[in-house]
């Protein structure tokens, strides 16, 4: 007697949980019916323009942007590709003969991935649906399909994110190669340390704006001055300036000083010329760098 009960206790467990879950037994496809089933998947899992990519030989999209549409239609195949040709593309910046290598070579790619794209992206899409059918087969046919709507499509988010992070990467790594190489990069020796680069670097963007804010300033000067061949001086002390050759000195020149910089290390020792309101030279000392500017480019001597 308590076995019956138990069995019939067991017997409706398992009727409630299949309720639960609304898993009915679904009934045998036939082979017409499977055929249309797995293509209606795969247009699920390609999206709303599965009608170009199941039709069209050639991948235009793969054609124009390579590695990253294969990306943005979840193929990570293309994360090395991007990876590669945005390090080459960085580490040939310099190099104009080279970096037409590298772009004839990405077009090559390009138009590669363009003619395998629809049988490589068919094949992957044929094999996930029929991987989520054996999965979830006891499923609902509209839980199927939108799991394979799921499972593929496509990803502006991922891409962005992965274009971010690849690209900072990428940067980073062909900087360290161009150093390893000897490769000059905006006059920074190649032997000095990362730190060292970026204080350099730093300092001469402090040096180019400071100049830049005195060009500013002497374009509202030079209506009321002509100031051919004046000169900025200030004395290695910084105690005191020299402006239009009158001694100026303390706060009357910090207020000077203040007045023109808006950002960045004030020089403490400076000699600049002033030719038809712009720096025409500039020798400057920033963070113990020696810097001149010729007019054109500002550089760090030492």
């Amino acid at each position: 007697m308590n076995n019956e009960n138990l069995n019939i206790t067991n017997e409706n467990n398992e009727e409630n949980s299949t309720n639960q879950f609304n898993f009915q037994k679904k009934p045998e496809k036939n082979a017409y019916e499977q055929k249309e089933f797995d293509a209606k998947l795969i247009k699920s899992y390609i999206g709303t323009n599965h009608k170009k990519i199941i039709t069209k030989d050639f991948s235009i999209p793969s054609l124009f942007f390579g590695g990253l549409y294969l990306i943005y239609r979840k193929m990570y195949i293309g994360i090395p590709i991007y990876f590669l040709f945005s390090v080459l593309t960085y580490f040939f910046t310099y190099n104009l003969v080279a970096s037409i290598i590298v772009f004839v070579l990405q077009i090559i790619v390009n138009i590669i991935i363009a003619t395998k794209f629809k049988k490589m992206y068919m094949n992957r899409a044929y094999d996930d649906c029929m991987k989520i059918q054996e999965k979830y087969g006891i499923r609902p046919d509209e839980d199927i399909i939108d799991l394979c709507k799921e499972q593929g499509g496509r990803s502006f988010f991922i891409v962005l994110i992965l274009t971010i992070v690849l690209s900072s990467v990428s940067f980073a790594l062909s900087s360290s190669l161009q150093y390893m190489f000897g490769i000059k990069k905006n006059n920074i020796s190649p032997s000095l340390s990362t730190l060292e680069q970026t204080k350099i670097a730093s300092t001469r963007d402090s040096a180019a704006g400071y100049i830049d804010q005195i060009n500013k300033y002497m374009t509202l000067y030079s209506m009321q001055n002509n100031n051919n061949g004046d000169e900025i001086k200030i004395p290695e002390n910084g105690t005191i300036c020299t402006v239009t050759n009158e001694t100026v000195y303390n706060d009357e020149c910090a207020d000077f000083l203040n007045s023109i910089l808006f950002y960045g290390s004030q020089p403490t020792e400076a000699s600049i010329k002033i030719d038809n309101g712009k720096v025409s030279y500039a020798k400057m000392v920033i963070n113990g760098y020696n810097i001149e500017y010729d007019g054109n480019k500002t550089n760090v001597l030492s």
